[in-house]
């Protein structure tokens, strides 16, 4: 069932257990490799600003947010689905 949700929605599946000490590596890997995958799959810095801060640069002095800036919608607050 994990594998069929997984595949539907293009995610990875890893299976491991917190019992067996021997797969103590496999978690590491696992978190590397997720890592790795969210790394890659969006740009640490966003290549162009929105609309909205379009208009300021760094000329432009000091950018004050309000906390109404820093609301984020459900859409923005969505995984990244790498």
């Amino acid at each position: 069932m994990a594998q069929k949700f997984a595949d539907t929605y293009d995610m990875p599946l890893f299976e491991t257990s917190a019992i067996d000490d021997s797969e103590a590596d496999h978690v590491d890997a696992i978190f590397m490799t997720l890592a790795h995958k969210l790394k890659n799959c969006k740009p640490m810095m966003p290549s162009s600003l929105s609309p909205s801060y379009a208009s300021y640069s760094s000329t432009s002095g000091p950018l004050r947010l309000t906390r109404k800036d820093l609301e984020v919608t459900a859409e923005e607050n969505s995984c990244c689905m790498c």
